[in-house]
């Protein structure tokens, strides 16, 4: 992640990316833009960040009350309810 300013002065450590394991664009988007396979790449380093992250908290024995407690992604209507269907079944091959 990048900064515009000075690094943790962004977004990047103000909104706990990092935690969700999930990357912002949908699957859909990811893989038009780069195809398939770098696609997959992608949405596993996402999840690869969110493991590092938690095996540094334990590691390091950080007090920081960090607590995994899910994630929700909410669809406005149908459409875009279904382009998220359809991602999640292609990362679940």
């Amino acid at each position: 992640a990048f900064d515009a300013m000075n690094p943790g002065e962004g977004a990047s450590t103000r909104n706990g990316g990092i935690t969700s394991g999930s990357i912002r664009l949908d699957y859909a988007t990811i893989t038009r833009r780069f195809g398939e396979e770098k696609a997959m790449a992608i949405e596993a380093e996402g999840k690869i960040a969110r493991e590092f992250l938690c095996d540094f908290i334990s590691t390091e024995k950080l007090d920081c009350d960090f607590k995994l407690v899910g994630l929700f992604k909410g669809a406005l209507g149908y459409e875009q309810y279904e382009k998220m269907a359809r991602g999640a079944e292609a990362l679940a091959k």
